[in-house]
């Protein structure tokens, strides 16, 4: 038998192509969220974040956080970084994060009102 344990196999390793899931805020959005934005913390557990790496950079990830259960009130089910697309309205926060510096940038999303641009 030869159990090679300590030797990683390449097929099992995420593919920067392949969708990530969605998944509670970290801890470092989370701090960014109440000490840059004001947020309260029992509100950020409504909050959840979609991501996706950075082409190129395997420790970096662009992210977006949104309102789950805003969401789940409308019947969508946010999957993934990319099923946000159609609903712009419901991205809160937009940012980058690099594993490799902790470097961590986040903004507020910037929304497109339809109804003042009729006007």
């Amino acid at each position: 038998m030869g159990w090679k344990f300590w030797k990683k196999k390449e097929e099992g390793r995420m593919k920067p192509e392949e969708p990530r899931r969605t998944r509670n805020l970290s801890c470092a959005v989370s701090c960014a969220l109440m000490n840059e934005f004001g947020r309260e913390p029992q509100a950020l557990l409504r909050l959840r974040v979609a991501s996706k790496r950075v082409k190129g950079l395997e420790a970096a990830y662009f992210f977006r956080v949104f309102d789950h259960s805003a969401a789940a009130a409308r019947g969508i089910a946010i999957e993934s970084y990319s099923s946000l697309d159609p609903y712009p309205e419901l991205i809160l926060f937009t940012g980058t994060f690099d594993k490799s510096t902790d470097a961590l940038k986040i903004e507020p999303a910037e929304h497109k009102n339809t109804s003042t641009e009729a006007a």
